[in-house]
């Protein structure tokens, strides 16, 4: 899609243009919000203090409220339909209610699901997340707990959702590859990259919630694409070799690297952030092997502070959608930085009125 306004009050007024498609692990998330109990709540207007937690280190709650919702690719996908694109997803599920339960999800988000098939041999994928609103300091306040894991995405039925979404990449604008929690099969990618090679199409690869100690893994995780998101640990772990980021963009021919880290928060890297005198450049507020912030470094967008739980999937739909309608890298990744920021002070909301004041505040 050629465009040749690509300020981003332009390229926001084209995210409805977009037709985008999001491939990956698929599952059906339940939500589970908690308050303190009714007797800690009573403690605290007693005392004036807040309440704390039992001897034991137990802490009672009290359920809010229960939804479900769809997780992994189908987050994106649901993110990416928000905010006005025509979304497909591709993914496989298995044969039961959770299945039936996430389609509906889908489809109420406004997600085709075309791309989706079924493996009787597998279980659809489930898993609860806690959020706790608690008046005392915890270490967390959402916690995600697998009940069941993905299918694989490997194997005849991989084949099979390939060859079914071959006729629809003729379609869209853009694919979203997001592995999350393992990587994506070398075989799977493969076929896909057989499948998207010579078509012209934008693709974004994401890794969440995988751990890759070393570079070569992440190398052989990531697919080949446009633009790379590398969420944590393997980003807080590519982050302790500082020439990580350097050494990958290369080998995956992409132009761009978005890196989400707990400890960096959100930072860019591109093909021309060059190194000075050969040294390795470093991300936001330099490595922790020199306290030098090198003239390569590259561009921090939100500090970690700012980031919420799940803050990469409304990033990762917002990049592919902007990148999909012209903008280029350093823009679609500071419009993917505000949906993030968005999705934590809204609550999990994306719309494009909200990517424009978070974009405003960043």
């Amino acid at each position: 899609m050629e465009h040749a306004d690509t300020t981003v009050d332009a390229v926001l007024e084209r995210f409805g243009q977009a037709r985008i498609l999001v491939l990956g692990d698929l599952w059906l998330e339940h939500v589970l919000r908690a308050e303190t109990s009714h007797d800690a709540d009573a403690a605290k207007s007693r005392s004036g203090a807040a309440p704390s937690a039992a001897a034991d280190g137990t802490l009672q709650l009290r359920a809010s409220q229960r939804t479900t919702r769809a997780g992994g690719a189908g987050a994106v996908a649901c993110s990416v339909a928000a905010l006005g694109a025509r979304t497909w997803v591709a993914g496989i599920l298995g044969p039961d209610p959770a299945a039936g339960e996430l389609l509906r999800a889908l489809s109420a988000a406004g997600v085709d699901g075309f791309g989706i098939v079924s493996n009787p041999a597998h279980h659809t994928a489930e898993t609860l997340v806690l959020t706790v609103a608690a008046q005392v300091a915890l270490p967390w306040s959402s916690i995600a707990i697998e009940i069941c894991a993905p299918p694989p995405l490997s194997g005849s039925t991989a084949s099979e959702m390939l060859d079914h979404i071959e006729p629809l990449l003729a379609q869209v604008d853009a694919i979203a590859i997001v592995a999350h929690g393992s990587p994506i099969p070398a075989e799977t990618l493969d076929k896909l990259r057989r499948l998207t090679l010579g078509r012209g199409k934008l693709v974004v690869g994401a890794i969440i919630g995988v751990s890759l100690p070393s570079l070569a893994e992440l190398v052989a995780a990531l697919p080949s694409c446009d633009i790379a998101v590398l969420g944590p640990p393997a980003a807080d772990q590519a982050l302790n070799s500082t020439d990580a980021p350097h050494r990958l963009l290369p080998e995956m021919s992409a132009k761009a690297l978005v890196v989400i880290s707990r400890e960096w928060g959100v930072a860019l890297h591109t093909d021309a952030a060059k190194p000075r005198s050969g040294a390795a450049p470093e991300f936001g507020r330099g490595s922790r092997s020199s306290p030098e912030r090198r003239e390569a470094s590259p561009e921090l967008i939100i500090e970690p502070k700012r980031l919420g739980a799940g803050a990469w999937a409304p990033l990762v739909a917002a990049l592919v959608v902007a990148a999909a309608v012209g903008a280029e890298a350093p823009v679609a990744a500071r419009i993917g930085a505000a949906a993030a920021l968005s999705a934590a002070q809204s609550g999990g909301g994306l719309t494009v009125d909200e990517l424009r004041r978070a974009l405003a505040d960043i």
